[in-house]
């Protein structure tokens, strides 16, 4: 994984102005598994969909997210009937991980 590629530079130096000490980019690899590196596979609390390929966007989510975590989602799945969560992943339901959307 090539930690130092960033696709938008100008996003980047913007984030860290705001405080970001991390960053990732899905040209290095799986948003999930860059995040789950970070966190020494435990995860984090929250995760914001805002973009991406609907039909892989929620699956990483839940990936990443810990027990307990929350998930929001503002991106609009435009030809998508179905989002596919992993059950798994999900600790077959009994992980407490929310997910909240509303209209985009």
């Amino acid at each position: 994984m090539d930690r130092n590629h960033v696709s938008r530079p100008k996003t980047v130096e913007v984030a860290k102005q705001y405080g970001a000490t991390d960053i990732i980019d899905y040209h290095n690899g799986d948003i999930a598994d860059q995040i789950l590196e970070l966190t020494n596979h435990v995860g984090v609390d929250k995760v914001l969909i805002a973009g991406g390929d609907a039909e892989h966007t929620f699956e990483q989510a839940v990936r990443m997210s810990k027990p307990g975590a929350s998930i929001g989602n503002v991106a609009y799945l435009n030809g998508h009937d179905t989002v596919k969560i992993n059950a798994g992943d999900w600790g077959v339901g009994m992980s407490n991980i929310k997910i909240d959307g509303g209209v985009m």
